[in-house]
């Protein structure tokens, strides 16, 4: 079996940032700019059988919860359900010192490595890629 993860960065919405757009120059929002560029990166696991057919394709969610006196936490969860594995739920610091296509990778990445654990504790193989909004790859490990 082969997982692909990968950050589309499909820019459908009038306010989407461009990829190599800073995150410190995107405007102040009404939600935190974390949760904005996890939404905005559209992380997507595809499962493929080891002939290459597509198996099935989930797109992963972002959220964000309320901190002590209604403030956002720093942390936000990617929610995504790889049949294979079941629902994965990943604690996520967006990195927000670069660009947007940089801080979308950094999501397909943590939830790679999330699933890569998963397979390691059910002592299931498979081999992970994760690629970029260019489909440029970013890792790969055989588990």
């Amino acid at each position: 079996m082969q997982i692909i993860v990968q950050s589309k960065l499909a820019g459908t919405r009038r306010d989407s940032p461009r990829p190599d757009s800073l995150c410190a120059d995107l405007p102040i929002r009404r939600t935190p700019l974390s949760l904005h560029l996890a939404d905005e990166a559209q992380v997507t696991v595809t499962e493929t059988s080891d002939g290459g057919d597509v198996l099935s394709t989930h797109t992963v969610r972002a959220v964000i919860g309320a901190g002590p006196d209604d403030e956002f936490t720093r942390e936000l969860r990617l929610l995504g359900e790889v049949p294979a594995l079941g629902l994965l739920d990943v604690a996520h610091v967006v990195d927000v010192s670069g660009t947007v296509a940089g801080a979308a990778a950094g999501c397909a990445t943590a939830f790679a490595a999330a699933i890569a654990e998963r397979l390691i504790d059910n002592g299931t193989s498979a081999r992970i890629v994760v690629l970029d909004h260019f489909e440029s790859q970013i890792a790969e490990v055989e588990i």
